[in-house]
């Protein structure tokens, strides 16, 4: 199975916090594990904002070690957008999911508004 890791799920396991069972099992166990383009930029703007505490360096050795590729934003994940339903306002959460349906990944999140896109074909794991 090819796993697309959520922001929130990515900076859990970078930072050593304790990943459910299910989540850790998928991690070691992907077929593909990516991380999109957008991560290290959201986690940029938190860690500007004084919400978080990870380097540059920090978030590119953990990409490297979790075996993850990094996934950039194509045109296949934007037409994904003009079908997405509005169920999430959240510009970086909302590329993540296109590009987990584009790509035909699972994705590791702990967000509570992934599982309304369930409906779009969207499998997500967490617990």
């Amino acid at each position: 199975m090819n796993i697309l890791a959520d922001t929130n799920a990515f900076i859990k396991w970078a930072t050593d916090e304790k990943l459910p069972r299910k989540a850790a099992q998928r991690f070691e166990g992907a077929g593909s594990l990516f991380v999109s383009i957008l991560t290290p930029w959201e986690i940029a703007i938190k860690v500007r904002a004084g919400k978080l505490r990870l380097t540059a360096s920090h978030v590119e050795s953990a990409i490297a070690a979790m075996g993850a590729r990094l996934l950039p934003v194509t045109m296949k994940h934007i037409d994904v957008l003009y079908t997405l339903p509005q169920h999430h306002a959240d510009p970086f959460d909302r590329m993540i999911i296109a590009q987990a349906l584009a790509e035909s990944c699972a994705v590791i999140s702990t967000d509570l508004r992934f599982p309304l896109y369930k409906g779009a074909g969207l499998q997500v794991i967490w617990d």
